[in-house]
């Protein structure tokens, strides 16, 4: 893969870097015409040859030289044109000496059947470690043992649990165009960092209608109904290329400050959301508003096939901008009118296999409704086979609200339901710990560290599940 060095962005990150002022204008650029906005630290080597696995489902490919210990778990692949082929695990990779080539094994792909592979690259792009374990959840208001920052909202982290998920509104983070408050991630990771050192970092970001009122004028935008006919938020067109390519300098710039920070994980791919953090869902929000948001989302030009492709474009977009960082996507059965109407099966199995192809085991798919046990039919669909292949996988609990039949023992059970059933890690609902004891689960053991010991058998077997990646 090539090496570029954009000026441009060196500058600005250099002004950055030196400034006490976070809310820093970054300059515009032409995203899409670079290939890489800095210089990546990878092993890069030319493709001798590659050729079908037939046992274990895959492609072998060789390289000149003993190349060995330069070939990590992972690799990315490019085609003699340029095109990335995704990033795969490395099951083994060893050295023939009498030809002089180091051979390199993948599973569950197709390669060996894609044109132009040979002359192509293969890279070691020294991916980061899975997230593992337990996900602390951001709350959305003040509650003891949490800290906020404007609208966004991370975790104070607890002892034997592992991950902060940071809840971050685009909306703040980029006020006006090119305008980032990076104190708002840069701060959460000083605190996280104080308490706890060990702890992994996610980067949810909230796009839908918690994108910035700039973007929703500049793109276009729709009327949607959450809770309340009187909702009417403002739900920015995510379908359209400009939004799409607003999108994609955004990750670009926090790629370029965060994507070698060891603290942080993962980052979220929430462009296509609406309200909640899981994309290609709640197209036409409740039951109650499907008929007025489904006459408000087409009448503005949105489209089962955009929405699509843009799912797409959003994984490639990822891809491109993030090179050691894993990518979290959220995927639901995908239903075409409303949360009420039958699951599409081909375009569900669509949104799983373009997150493989695209991403390869850079994204962690997950499903965010785990009870204590995966009867679901997303589970025994789409999740489980998805991990199956080889992928990682990645679970939310059910909540706790009233109307829901979901309390405390059956948290537990999930946490090592989701180890048992290849789960890397695990994220808590609110209210786990007491925060709210009108509305969460109260009882004696109102304690978060004394909860912690009850999911301690399903971490280990999450961090376990994580070490393959």
């Amino acid at each position: 893969m090539k090496r570029i060095t954009n000026l441009i962005l060196a500058i600005s990150f250099l002004f950055l870097s030196c400034s006490d002022n976070y809310m820093t204008k970054i300059s515009q650029i032409e995203i899409r015409e670079q290939k890489s906005a800095r210089v990546e630290n990878q092993s890069c080597h030319a493709i001798k040859n590659y050729g079908e696995l037939k046992k274990k489902q895959g492609t072998w490919f060789s390289l000149d030289g003993n190349q060995k210990s330069k070939i990590e778990n992972s690799i990315r692949i490019w085609d003699a044109h340029g095109n990335s082929r995704g990033t795969h695990n490395v099951v083994t990779v060893f050295f023939n000496e009498s030809k002089n080539i180091t051979v390199i094994h993948t599973i569950n792909n197709l390669l060996y059947s894609k044109e132009n592979l040979g002359g192509g690259t293969i890279c070691s792009p020294g991916l980061k470690p899975v997230p593992a374990g337990i996900a602390l959840r951001g709350v959305s208001r003040p509650t003891r043992g949490y800290v906020t920052s404007k609208q966004t909202f991370y975790n104070t982290p607890v002892e034997k649990l592992d991950i902060s998920i940071h809840q971050i509104r685009w909306s703040d983070l980029e006020p006006t165009k090119g305008n980032y408050d990076f104190s708002i991630i840069d701060n959460a990771l000083d605190y996280i960092k104080e308490v706890n050192s060990s702890y992994q970092y996610i980067i949810r970001m909230n796009c839908g209608v918690w994108s910035p009122e700039w973007l929703k004028e500049e793109v276009g935008y729709v009327l949607w109904d959450y809770k309340k006919e009187t909702d009417d938020f403002k739900l920015p067109k995510f379908w359209n290329t400009n939004f799409l390519q607003n999108y994609e300098r955004l990750m670009m710039v926090l790629a370029e400050r965060y994507d070698n920070h060891p603290m942080v994980a993962a980052v979220q791919a929430n462009a296509l959301m609406t309200f909640h953090g899981e994309v290609m869902w709640n197209r036409l929000g409740r039951p109650e508003f499907t008929e007025v948001n489904r006459e408000n989302l087409y009448g503005g030009g949105y489209t089962v096939d955009k929405d699509i492709s843009a799912y797409e474009e959003m994984m490639r977009i990822h891809d491109r901008a993030w090179k050691r960082t894993r990518t979290l996507i959220a995927l639901n059965p995908y239903k075409t009118d409303g949360n009420d109407s039958p699951t599409d099966e081909t375009l569900t199995s669509q949104l799983f296999s373009s997150a493989r192809n695209i991403l390869g085991v850079k994204g962690i798919v997950g499903q965010h409704t785990l009870f204590d046990n995966v009867d679901k039919e997303i589970y025994q669909k789409w999740l489980l086979p998805h991990a199956r292949m080889g992928y990682p996988i990645y679970f939310q609990t059910q909540v706790f609200a009233e109307g829901i039949e979901y309390d405390l023992e059956d948290l537990y059970r999930g946490t090592k339901v989701a180890g048992e059933n290849f789960g890397v890690f695990v994220e808590l609902p609110n209210k786990w710990d007491c925060t709210d004891i009108i509305k969460g689960p109260g009882g004696n053991d109102c304690s978060e560290h004394h909860r912690a010991n009850n999911m301690q058998e399903g971490r280990r077997l999450l961090k376990s599940n994580a070490r393959k990646f």
